[in-house]
């Protein structure tokens, strides 16, 4: 008998109800894109949080593997995010008459949740595809806990690398998403990349970066838009949930967060 798999929480109601069937999957790779300053890394560090909600309280606990390409973990962003969000559970605990379980909240504390976020950074494309391809699967016997594989971005390193040899970008972005779908899998864990976008002149729209047989690849894909002129925030889901609804977000103090409304 399979054991049931809930999903990560993005620790919003409308989004996870309306978009994600409930949350991030387990089991699934799962592509987040959207421009520069969209809030893509902001998305991830949350969810970083998000993964290790303890199962007493309605969540996964469970680890993570953050695999960084340009720089973008902050470790002093995490810990903001980290303490705004312990504290809202715990007060979403008090006002549903919710006991709080002792132990599970001395281990529920910013200090905890960032041991329990293991990092590798790799600088180009070569690096990235041997972590993935060779080297995750052993990683992952020591730390059987990861419920979340975080890698930001999957563009960067390929941006220059390979630029002149298309076909063996293909080959090797074709090897890495079939691996990491097969962990995903085989550990009942969410992978989560994040991607860049690109122009497409032919169609005059924006998609994500890495080209069409890239584009196959995920189980889901999420849209983040940002409208800087009116300074909103939105998330759609382009792949897999065929939910057509576009909700607003935003990013401040507390980190990624709904807004309630369907747009």
């Amino acid at each position: 008998m399979n054991k049931q798999l809930f999903p990560i929480t993005s620790f919003n109601r409308q989004i996870d109800e309306h978009l994600l069937n409930g949350g991030f999957p387990l089991r699934k790779l799962v592509e987040i894109y959207g421009i520069a300053a969209s809030g893509k890394t902001q998305l991830c560090l949350q969810l970083c949080v998000n993964v290790q909600i303890p199962q007493c309280f309605g969540g996964v606990e469970g680890e993570v593997l953050f695999i960084e390409t340009e720089n973008s973990f902050i470790p002093s962003r995490f810990v903001e995010i980290a303490s705004h969000t312990i504290e809202e559970i715990k007060q979403l605990l008090i006002d549903k008459n919710i006991p709080i379980d002792l132990n599970s909240e001395q281990n529920f504390t910013c200090e905890t949740l960032m041991k329990h976020i293991y990092m590798k950074r790799c600088s180009n494309a070569k690096e990235l595809y041997t972590i993935i391809v060779h080297k995750i699967e052993e990683f992952l016997k020591d730390y059987s806990q990861v419920k979340l594989i975080i890698i930001d971005s999957i563009a960067f390193p390929f941006r220059y690398d390979y630029e002149d040899d298309n076909m063996e970008k293909i080959k090797m972005l074709l090897s890495i998403s079939q691996k990491l779908k097969q962990i995903a899998f085989n550990h009942s864990l969410c992978v989560v990349v994040t991607n860049q976008i690109t122009h497409d002149v032919e169609e005059s729209k924006s998609k994500a970066s890495l080209g069409p047989t890239w584009s196959h690849c995920s189980n889901v894909s999420i849209l983040l838009e940002y409208d800087r002129n009116l300074n909103k925030r939105y998330i759609s889901t382009t792949k897999n949930f065929h939910k057509k609804k576009k909700l607003e977000f935003e990013i401040d103090a507390r980190g990624f967060r709904g807004k309630e409304k369907i747009v």
